[in-house]
C-alpha cells in the first residue's frame, strides 16, 4: 500500500498527464480546468482504490480524512460502502493537497 505522500506524488503525475492532454486542444484556462476536473472525477471513480473493497478500506486508512461512519461532503449523505469512502478520501486528498490550478497554469505557460 502507498503512503499519503506517495499517493500525492502519483496523483500529481496522473493529473499532469491529464492537463497535457487537455491543453493539446486549447490554451484557455477555464476550458482546460473544466476538462481536467471531469477527468479527475473519472480517474478516481475508475481507480483500483475505489473499485476493490479491500483496497478502498486500506486507502481510506492511509488518507484518514473520512471513514465509514462519516457523511459525504459532496452529496451530504452517509457513506453506503467503502468505495464511497475511498472516493471521497481520494477526492479530498487531490483538492486539498495538490494545487491543480497551478499545475494547469504551469503547463499552459510552458507550451
Amino acid at each position: 500500500m502507498y503512503t499519503k505522500n506517495e499517493l500525492i506524488e502519483q496523483m500529481s503525475e496522473q493529473i499532469t498527464d491529464i492537463i497535457k492532454e487537455a491543453s493539446e486542444f486549447t490554451n484557455d484556462f477555464d476550458e482546460v480546468e473544466e476538462t481536467v476536473n471531469d477527468e479527475i472525477f473519472q480517474m478516481i471513480n475508475d481507480s483500483q482504490f475505489v473499485i476493490y473493497t479491500h483496497q478502498a478500506k486500506e486507502i481510506s486508512k492511509t488518507i484518514n480524512l473520512y471513514d465509514a461512519f462519516d457523511t459525504s461532503d459532496i452529496t451530504g449523505e452517509r457513506f453506503a460502502d467503502w468505495s464511497q469512502v475511498a472516493f471521497e478520501n481520494l477526492y479530498a486528498l487531490i483538492y486539498n493537497e495538490i494545487d491543480v490550478a497551478t499545475l494547469i497554469e504551469t503547463t499552459l505557460n510552458n507550451k
